[in-house]
C-alpha cells in the first residue's frame, strides 16, 4: 500500500516483535505457543480501531484462517490516519500462505496500510 507501515514497523521493531529480537524469533515463539509447524505468511497491519466492524474483522482473521495476532506492549502507531485517537498497530502471523488480496478483502474497512514481513 503506502511506506507508512514500513517506517513505523522498522522505526520500533521491538515492541512490535512483542520483545523479539527479530521475525525469525517471533515466528518460532509462535510456532512453539500455538503448535503450528510453520508460519508462512506474516504482516504488520495498521488498523482502525474505532471502526464498529474492527472486532469482528480481527476475529475472522483468527477463527477462519488461523491466524496469531501479535499485540504489542504499545500498539498506537500515531500514523496520522486518525488524528485524535490513533491507529492500532500488529503483526499477524498466519500458518498457511495469506495473499495480499486476502488480507484486503478480509479487512478491506479497517485496514489502513500493511507491511508484508514474510
Amino acid at each position: 500500500m503506502s511506506h507508512i507501515a514500513e517506517k513505523i514497523y522498522n522505526e520500533d521493531l521491538t515492541n512490535w516483535l512483542e520483545g523479539s529480537n527479530s521475525l525469525d524469533e517471533l515466528i518460532e515463539q509462535a510456532k512453539e505457543d500455538y503448535g503450528f509447524d510453520n508460519i508462512e505468511s506474516a504482516y504488520f497491519l495498521i488498523l482502525n480501531p474505532d471502526h464498529p466492524s474492527y472486532d469482528e474483522k480481527l476475529s475472522s482473521l483468527e477463527i477462519d484462517f488461523e491466524a496469531v495476532s501479535v499485540i504489542a506492549f504499545n500498539s498506537n502507531t500515531k500514523a496520522g490516519f486518525v488524528e485524535d485517537k490513533g491507529e492500532v498497530g500488529r503483526v499477524i502471523l498466519f500458518p498457511s500462505k495469506f495473499s495480499e488480496n486476502q488480507l484486503q478483502e478480509t479487512l478491506n474497512t479497517i485496514l489502513f496500510d500493511y507491511l508484508i514481513l514474510k
